[in-house]
């Protein structure tokens, strides 16, 4: 067992207890990081709901009333669980979640003008969007208290499998090892081994990559579609005091807060099969080809109409990616 825990031998005595092989890829990520440690858990979703619970049941904290995340999936576990379970406190001992850009254009917050945080005894980043292009030091010198930073496996990373990953300091991660086999949320080691070391060697490449293909996909979509507002990278990193982070992501809509046009549901059934080098509709970023979503009052493909389009530019080469741009040039008044 002490070879398995140290990441040397990668059989498995008890799959959601050791795992030679979730050592490996926890240690592997904590290098990418820069960072004491991490661990990795079934999702991104799983990671939060661990956390929250180490830090409720071991450490009798609460969540803080002051709401600096906004993505629905975080909202609806708050509300619907852990607000139930673990009832505001008025003791200062508080948990604080950011997310430093959400997933809506124009939602962002700057890390640097927080300005409560020596009142918050943990801080919880979820970092999904930038991955670890913010290096751990960059994080733990705005923390005050204890530090989490998670995000989600297939996003930048591999799209091999799904998981969540935490980083952190050894002796807070080490009590969420033992919350996280309590609850059976332990990365299996089946996933594990799917997770290679080219995966870690190719990372900052493509990430470098994906950026790259955001501007010029922006660049391009501005210079076609002036009346639209093209949100990059850049201005996503520099709104949340990041300015050397990087992702694939590119928002678009109309200045004026207008639904977008319905003609854009047409338009997302034509372009899921790739044709004429027009980005597939499709969750999710970070990965090899692009892929384009519609999004209304911070939900998936609602029926009420679009807000904004999130468009998570791939690896392909960057004529292509003009041509993905060329093609909104028919979206939603030019026939």
């Amino acid at each position: 067992m002490e070879q398995q825990s140290l990441g040397n031998r990668f059989g498995s005595i008890w799959d959601t207890y050791e795992c030679g092989e979730r050592t490996r890829l926890e240690n592997e990520l904590a290098n990418l990081y820069k960072a004491p440690d991490s661990l990795v858990v079934s999702s991104g979703m799983a990671a939060i709901t661990c956390v929250l619970l180490d830090l409720m049941t071991n450490h009798n904290l609460y969540l803080s009333d002051e709401k600096t995340y906004g993505y629905f999936e975080i909202n609806n576990l708050i509300e619907s669980v852990f607000n139930k379970l673990f009832p505001m406190n008025p003791v200062n001992k508080k948990i604080k979640i950011i997310e430093p850009i959400v997933n809506e254009p124009g939602m962002t917050i700057n890390l640097n003008n927080l300005t409560d945080l020596d009142e918050t005894n943990a801080l919880i980043i979820d970092n999904s969007l930038f991955s670890s292009s913010v290096p751990w030091p960059e994080w733990r010198k705005r923390a005050r208290g204890k530090l989490f930073v998670i995000e989600s496996l297939p996003k930048y990373l591999t799209h091999k499998v799904s998981g969540g990953v935490i980083i952190g300091e050894k002796d807070l991660l080490e009590s969420l090892r033992q919350t996280a086999r309590k609850i059976g949320v332990l990365l299996s080691r089946q996933a594990s081994e799917k997770i290679l070391n080219e995966d870690f060697k190719t990372h900052n490449r493509r990430l470098e990559r994906l950026k790259d293909n955001a501007d010029v996909f922006a660049n391009k979509l501005r210079d076609i579609r002036p009346d639209l507002v093209v949100q990059t990278p850049h201005d996503l990193a520099a709104g949340a005091g990041l300015i050397r982070a990087k992702s694939s992501l590119v928002f678009v809509y109309y200045p004026n807060d207008q639904q977008l046009d319905r003609e854009f549901s047409d338009w997302a059934k034509n372009t899921s099969r790739l044709l004429d080098n027009r980005p597939m509709v499709r969750a999710g970023y970070g990965w090899n080809k692009t892929y384009g979503r519609a999004y209304g009052n911070n939900q998936l493909n609602t029926s009420k109409g679009q807000k904004y389009l999130r468009f998570s530019i791939g690896l392909e080469n960057k004529d292509i990616i003009e041509q993905m741009a060329v093609h909104l040039r028919r979206y939603p008044n030019d026939k």
